[in-house]
């Protein structure tokens, strides 16, 4: 069955919202009406309270700007992506090894998956985007986090020369097939009417591929291996009976080209449904 690239058949991880002139305060469509008032309360008492410390013109009219603003804005907590945490950017040192080692993995997949593409594709199940983006994460970023790995979207986009809606559908790809781990992160910055909660980058960690990545994996590095990281006991062909060294015998029967002429029952499904 022919294979469709993911980035086809993703709902994207990062979901990129749209401008939308501002609504008042009473008509945000916020679920957690009372945690909003209690937020709105806080508010109102920080500015009461900064606005009678308040010296001078200027400080009070900051304060007011600054009120306003917020009751103007959702509340912080609604601005807060789902599974957002306060929590340091997970630390790995850089491992050259291992780099290599999924980079290779990833490109055996590409490679296999190409060739039971369908007609007019121009890649495998990961994409050519994708490749760059984790080649990019591996190899540019990767060995400059010695505090962890949380480059910014804009930062990834520039560095792998692609749009930040590529890089979106690219990491998600990537999650999918296990090669990272996501982590959303949210921070508190000071304001002049106290502690809000905003959005930080996201921390990657980078491991090889679990799940599918891990299955097309062990399916694909035997049949297009990558340089010297490849090594294998027994080939796939001769699991199923076929040796490709072999010359075909007298009746012209050649070996398969690859896992789309084998009758494999491993062998990776489209994804018909989009990951919420």
């Amino acid at each position: 069955m022919p294979l469709k690239p993911l980035f086809q058949t993703l709902s994207p991880l990062f979901p990129e919202g749209q401008a939308a002139p501002a609504l008042p305060a009473d008509s945000a469509p916020v679920r957690q009406t009372n945690r909003a008032a209690a937020w709105r309360a806080q508010i109102s008492r920080a500015f009461a309270y900064q606005y009678g410390r308040a010296r001078t013109e200027d400080a009070r009219t900051e304060l007011e700007d600054a009120y306003q603003k917020a009751m103007e804005d959702r509340p912080d907590f609604a601005r807060i992506h789902h599974g957002s945490d306060f929590r340091e950017a997970p630390r790995k040192p850089f491992d050259p090894r291992e780099a290599r080692e999924i980079m290779a993995q990833a490109r055996s997949i590409e490679r296999g998956t190409y060739a039971t593409r369908e007609k007019g594709q121009h890649g495998g199940v990961i994409g050519k985007s994708a490749l760059r983006v984790l080649e990019v994460l591996l190899f540019v970023i990767w060995p400059k986090g010695r505090k962890g790995v949380f480059p910014s979207l804009a930062h990834i986009a520039g560095a792998a020369q692609l749009s930040v809606r590529t890089v979106q559908t690219s990491l998600a790809v990537l999650k999918l097939l296990g090669f990272l781990s996501v982590f959303r992160r949210m921070r508190r910055v000071p304001t002049a009417l106290g502690l809000i909660c905003q959005q930080d980058t996201n921390a990657y960690l980078f491991h090889l591929p679990k799940g599918l990545g891990a299955i097309g994996a062990a399916l694909f590095s035997r049949l297009w291996p990558d340089g010297k990281n490849f090594q294998a006991k027994e080939s796939i062909y001769n699991s199923y009976g076929f040796n490709p060294a072999n010359p075909p015998d007298e009746s012209g029967v050649r070996p398969p080209k690859g896992p789309h002429e084998l009758n494999c029952p491993f062998a990776i499904q489209p994804i018909t449904e989009p990951v919420g």
